[in-house]
């Protein structure tokens, strides 16, 4: 239940900021859109946190969104963002090959590429604003920090629960499985590691490569080769 009203009010608030948005702008770059929405709920994000967290240590004698500098071994996050990044690739390039002729996989193609299409290095600057460096700190803040501290279940429904919001939050078929994926890979990562900043560094490094200008055979290979070594350090927190 504490999912479900999550995800809502969520929504909610994203389309009354669009049309808001909408009334006061008038037509300009999406883009600006997506920015004003972002920022205005991490600064809302941000108070409810600071509001929450001395009474949630009273209620729980724990921290309320774990977080700590990042350790020696960022690298392997990263590594692990580029996996992600490379297995979501060959998710989308799939489901593009067996549905190719269905209408609604290439209308939701189109309109990803016009999402993530720009026409100079403003717009472009405007895209890393929002998909690499904004996005990433609000949704797991959101999802791996407030929804999974309020979920009052085990750690594995923890990070199910908090996967498929993620998901279900992007509102289409086939960024709502690439992210069922990554939302189970960043929860993962959440509960063994115990810091926020982690996860954000795995979600900036794969959106980063999503935006990259040209996602080359040289990205590509690498980022595949990256699925390797993701597996291992993945199952190397387990042990730690």
């Amino acid at each position: 239940m504490i999912a479900v009203i999550f995800l809502i009010i969520n929504i909610l608030y994203d389309i009354g900021v669009g049309v808001l948005s909408g009334f006061i702008l008038g037509e300009v770059q999406p883009l600006y859109y997506l920015i004003i929405t972002q920022a205005t709920k991490l600064i809302l994000v941000a108070i409810f946190v600071r509001k929450r967290t001395d009474k949630y240590k009273e209620e729980y004698n724990e921290e309320y969104i774990k977080t700590k500098s990042l350790n020696k071994d960022a690298y392997k996050l990263v590594t692990i963002g580029l996996g992600l990044a490379g297995f979501g690739n060959i998710l989308v390039t799939i489901i593009m090959k067996l549905f190719e002729s269905n209408p609604y996989i290439n209308n939701v193609i189109e309109t990803l590429n016009q999402a993530l299409s720009f026409s100079n290095n403003y717009e472009y600057a405007l895209m890393i604003l929002s998909v690499v460096l904004l996005a990433p700190i609000l949704e797991e803040y959101l999802f791996r920090g407030i929804l999974f501290a309020e979920v009052k279940k085990s750690p594995k429904a923890k990070i199910i629960i908090t996967a498929l919001t993620f998901a279900i939050y992007h509102l289409n078929l086939i960024q709502g499985l690439n992210t069922l994926f990554i939302g189970l890979v960043l929860g993962y990562i959440y509960y063994y590691r115990r810091n926020i900043k982690e996860v954000i560094l795995v979600h900036m490094v794969n959106n980063l490569v999503a935006v990259f200008p040209v996602y080359n055979e040289v990205l590509g290979i690498i980022c595949i080769i990256a699925i390797g070594f993701a597996i291992k350090f993945l199952m190397d927190f387990r042990k730690e």
